[in-house]
């Protein structure tokens, strides 16, 4: 018997340089539960490594609470949201 699909995954992101090192560009992990709801949070992920071996992994965080005001401009008695942040992070190798 099965019961109700619960979503509790959490997603970080890693970066790791061929044949070397592996590092965490996530600074906590994401909670997937605060997504569109067609699965949609993989799509704004992206990665750019400058000729001083600098990766600059993006992608989307839903850790931070936001008014629900600061969306619709009206105010629901304080309601706080999890919305989608593009985040960004400077790894040195």
């Amino acid at each position: 018997m099965t019961g109700p699909y619960i979503d509790n995954s959490k997603l970080d992101y890693l970066v790791s340089k061929v044949g070397g090192a592996t590092q965490m560009a996530t600074t906590a992990p994401i909670n997937t539960r605060y997504q569109f709801r067609g699965s949609f949070i993989g799509d704004y992920t992206d990665l750019a490594v400058g000729s001083d071996e600098v990766a600059h992994p993006m992608w989307t965080d839903t850790n931070n609470t936001q008014p629900v005001n600061w969306f619709y401009g009206t105010n629901f008695g304080g309601l706080l949201a999890n919305q989608q942040d593009v985040v960004t992070n400077a790894l040195h190798f």
